[in-house]
C-alpha cells in the first residue's frame, strides 16, 4: 500500500518550508542531514528547503561530543550556532529562533506562510509533543515527523494534518498505472499514545558521561539518517510505502512502519469515518437479514466485467448494504473482511468476506 502526496514534490515554484524543533541530540543531527538533502535537491532542480530551526537551550559541555558542538560553541544558543555554521557552509538564508515551538509561540511561525510546511520535532518531553500535535490538529503544519529515542532505541513517524487527509487520494489507482493509495497518515500520537507522557527520568546531563549512561553515543545521529529519509523519499518517489521506523541500535536492527491501515488498527489506532473506503452494495431482505442477523459471512457476485472493474485491485474497508429504493430503506455498515475467487451456485464469483456489523439504520429486524 502506498501514501501518494504530491505537493512537496511537484509545486517546483516553492521551496518546502520546515521547522525544526529542538537542536539537541537527535536535532543537530537531523539539522546537518537536511543541509545534505537540500544541496541534493537544488542538483535535481528543486528549489531545495527553508529550514527554521528553533530551540531556547545554550550549548553546555555536556553536550560536547555527543551532539553536533564544539568548545567554542559552549554558551551561545544551539539553534543560532548549528544554523550559522550551515548558512556558512552552504550559502543558505535558513533561519534560527530561541523559542520553543508550543501553540504559546504559533504566531511567530504563521508569518512564513502556510505553504508546504512541515514539522520535524526533536523532543524529549512528552507535555512538548502533545502540545506540537495540537498545532499539526490545527493545521500549522502540513506533515510531521516526530523522532523519539531511548538509551540505543527510537522510532521515526512521519504523519498528516487534517488538511492534508482531505486534499490526498484514497483508493485504488491501478488503471493510471499507481499503486493503491490510502488517504492520510496518522501521527505518531495516534499510533504511539506513550510518546505523549513524560519519562521522569528525562532530566538535563550534567555531564557527557552522565549523558552516555542515558543514550548511545549513536542512537542520534542513526535515527536522524533513517529519519529525515522518509522526507527524501516524499520528494523524490512522490510518496511512501513505509511511513516510520523502529531502530535497534543494540540489535542493529530497523523494523519499518507499513503503510497499512491493518497495522495501524493493531497499534490501537482507530480509522476516522471519513477516511474509510465504502464499497455500495444493494440487498433483497432475505440476504440483508441473514447477514444482519450474523448468519452469512459472505457477500458472492457473479465473476462478469462489471464486478471485476469494482472489486479487484481495490481497497475496502467497509460495505454499506440497503434493502430497497426508498428514502427510509434499512441500511447497515459491515467490516470489509477481504475479496476471493470462488465459486457459487457452480459459477466463478467474487466472495465477499464480512466482518462485524458496524451500524444498522432504519432496521427493526428480520421480523419487523
Amino acid at each position: 500500500m502506498h501514501w501518494n502526496y504530491l505537493r512537496l514534490s511537484e509545486q517546483l515554484e516553492h521551496r518546502v518550508h520546515i521547522v525544526l524543533a529542538g537542536c539537541g541530540g537527535t536535532g543537530s543531527a537531523v539539522l546537518r542531514e537536511l543541509a545534505r538533502m537540500d544541496a541534493a535537491l537544488r542538483q535535481l532542480e528543486h528549489p531545495g528547503l527553508f529550514v527554521t530551526a528553533c530551540d531556547p537551550d545554550r550549548v553546555s559541555e555536556a553536550n560536547l561530543g555527543r551532539q553536533l558542538f564544539y568548545p567554542p560553541d559552549v554558551g551561545y544558543n544551539k539553534a543560532a550556532v548549528l544554523v550559522t555554521r550551515i548558512n556558512r557552509d552552504f550559502g543558505l538564508d535558513w533561519e534560527s529562533k530561541p523559542i520553543r515551538v508550543c501553540p504559546d509561540h504559533e504566531q511567530k511561525l504563521r508569518m512564513y506562510g502556510q505553504r508546504n510546511r512541515v514539522l520535524v520535532s526533536c523532543v524529549d518531553s512528552g507535555a512538548a509533543r502533545v502540545g506540537l500535535g495540537q498545532m499539526v490538529t490545527d493545521e500549522v503544519f502540513s506533515l510531521w515527523l516526530d523522532f523519539g529515542n531511548g538509551r540505543d532505541f527510537g522510532q521515526a513517524v512521519l504523519g498528516t494534518a487534517p488538511a492534508t487527509q482531505r486534499t490526498c487520494s484514497f483508493g485504488s489507482l491501478s488503471d493510471r498505472g499507481l499503486p493503491e493509495t490510502v488517504r492520510a497518515l496518522p501521527t505518531v500520537l495516534d499510533l504511539l499514545p506513550s510518546a505523549g507522557q513524560d519519562d521522569p527520568d528525562d532530566g538535563p546531563s550534567c555531564s557527557m558521561a552522565e549523558a552516555l549512561r542515558r543514550q548511545d553515543l549513536f542512537i542520534n545521529t542513526t535515527l536522524a539518517v533513517l529519519g529525515v529519509g522518509l522526507l527524501w523519499d516524499c520528494i523524490r518517489n512522490k510518496g511512501l510505502d513505509h511511513h516510520g521506523l523502529f531502530l535497534n541500535l543494540r540489535t542493529k536492527e530497523v523494523r519499518p512502519m507499513p503503510v497499512d491501515p491493518n497495522y495501524w488498527r493493531r497499534c490501537g489506532w482507530k480509522l476516522p469515518q471519513e477516511w474509510r473506503s465504502v464499497l455500495h452494495l444493494r440487498l433483497k431482505r432475505q440476504w440483508f437479514d441473514e447477514i444482519a442477523s450474523g448468519r452469512k459471512r459472505v457477500e458472492f457476485r457473479a465473476r462478469t466485467d462489471y464486478w471485476r472493474k469494482r472489486l479487484e485491485g481495490k481497497h475496502f474497508d467497509e460495505i454499506r448494504f440497503v434493502n430497497g429504493y426508498g428514502k427510509d430503506r434499512p441500511w447497515m455498515r459491515v467490516a470489509f473482511g477481504g475479496l476471493e475467487e470462488t465459486e457459487w451456485n457452480g459459477e466463478p464469483a467474487y466472495g465477499l468476506h464480512l466482518g462485524e456489523v458496524l451500524e444498522t439504520g432504519n432496521y427493526q429486524g428480520e421480523n419487523a
